[in-house]
């Protein structure tokens, strides 16, 4: 199964360390083919306000074709 997850920064004020900056990352869709996950992530990543990446089973993000930790 491959997962299409968003990713937002937040960055937020901390009283002793200052700007702290975050991502929160939500699950979009789940996909049984990567060739078909790799399309809604394309797809999504068009508009260009936020970031999507595809994870595979093992928790990998494909990075310009290629599996990585």
């Amino acid at each position: 199964m491959y997962r299409l997850m968003h990713s937002e920064k937040f960055t937020f004020e901390h009283p002793r360390l200052g700007h702290i900056s975050t991502y929160r990352q939500r699950l979009i869709g789940q996909y049984g083919e990567v060739r078909i996950a790799l399309e809604a992530c394309h797809k999504a990543n068009a508009d260009g306000r936020h970031r999507f990446y595809v994870l595979n089973e093992a928790g990998q993000e494909n990075y310009r074709g290629t599996w990585i930790d």
